[in-house]
């Protein structure tokens, strides 16, 4: 064999081992940086999807997250405390079981069928909340909580039982998320009120609801079509 070719064939062979293991490096280190993370420090934040920390007062933010089940995070997308992923939230006082977040700009109908067809957290028997059972997440504005000054329920809900004190409180000043009058458990923004499957018992064709920007407990015309829903579940 020429020495000249058996050299070339020689330093090829060794270039090729070379390039070899440095590719095997390389696929070890990548393998090692996208392992999946399982930090159990309590201030563990990763945002990693396949996060699987334990840490109870972990406050990862996927939307994924499937660890904690403490009311402790910020997203709706979160666990809350009904090991949900974000969804629902328990009012263990009333033994409610609500929406996280809402649908907007609905009419008093389409509000009826969506809450009446929703299937959300693992439950099909979701339905539109009463003006009682709205009243009962009013949260900063003693008026119109439950109990409060303002006369207005299922079993009075003719307009002639209102008074002033329905109109709720100073807009934008309540505990929940954008200053709504709700507790922080609940997600999102109060611009518009939220419909109530209690009629006005002089009208047919107006129905309670509940402007949770103020607090007010208000009546509207069954077809205005942009109030917002959350719907509602017994718990018990």
């Amino acid at each position: 064999m020429n020495k000249k070719f058996l050299v070339l064939l020689i330093a090829g062979s060794v270039a090729a081992l070379i390039l070899g293991l440095w590719a095997c490096a390389s696929t070890s280190s990548s393998s090692s940086s996208s392992a999946v993370d399982d930090d159990t420090s309590p201030a563990d934040d990763d945002a990693s999807p396949p996060d699987d920390d334990t840490s109870p007062a972990d406050d990862d933010v996927s939307p994924t997250d499937d660890d904690d089940d403490d009311n402790d995070d910020a997203s709706p997308a979160d666990d809350d405390d009904d090991g949900s992923p974000g969804t629902t939230w328990t009012d263990d006082s009333t033994h409610l079981m609500w929406q996280v977040g809402y649908s907007a700009l609905r009419d008093w109908e389409s509000a009826l069928s969506l809450c009446t067809d929703l299937s959300l957290g693992g439950f099909g028997d979701w339905r539109l909340p009463t003006i009682d059972e709205l009243r009962t997440i009013v949260a900063g504005c003693a008026a119109t909580e439950t109990g409060g000054a303002c006369p207005v329920t299922d079993a009075c809900s003719a307009p002639t039982c209102s008074n002033a004190s329905c109109q709720g409180c100073t807009s934008f000043q309540g505990p929940g998320t954008n200053g709504c009058y709700w507790p922080t458990e609940l997600a999102g923004d109060c611009n518009a009120a939220f419909w109530s499957d209690t009629i006005d018992a002089s009208n047919a064709t107006y129905w309670w609801a509940l402007q949770f920007a103020y607090a007010g407990v208000v009546i509207r015309i069954q077809t205005e079509a942009n109030l917002n829903v959350r719907c509602v579940r017994s718990a018990s």
